[in-house]
């Protein structure tokens, strides 16, 4: 799992990815809609990439999913209010890549 944070501009880019399974391209345009779910099995309602895509809309941002053989990728743009924190041109990146499993 790979999990970065970096500054573009006026915006912040949060991406998540991973080596799993691929998402069948025809779930990809639906995956964020509510009580669709996975082709894993799990028997989850369904609900947690609409809710995190309602978070990330109520916070001016999109997300997006794009998956091959080998990544899947999730990524958040968002454009926050960040004036209480002045960068001074220099753009953070903070990158983070485990092995361990998350359960």
């Amino acid at each position: 799992m790979r999990v970065a944070l970096a500054g573009e501009g006026e915006a912040v880019l949060l991406s998540v990815s991973n080596r799993g399974p691929v998402i069948p391209p025809e779930l990809v345009h639906r995956l964020f809609e509510p009580f669709q779910q996975g082709t894993d099995g799990r028997g989850t309602l369904g609900l947690g990439l609409f809710i995190v895509r309602e978070i990330v809309r109520a916070h001016g941002g999109t997300i997006e999913v794009r998956s091959s053989d080998d990544l899947t990728t999730f990524a958040v743009t968002a454009a926050p209010d960040c004036s209480a924190f002045p960068l001074n041109g220099v753009s953070p990146i903070i990158e983070h890549a485990t092995t361990k499993r998350l359960r």
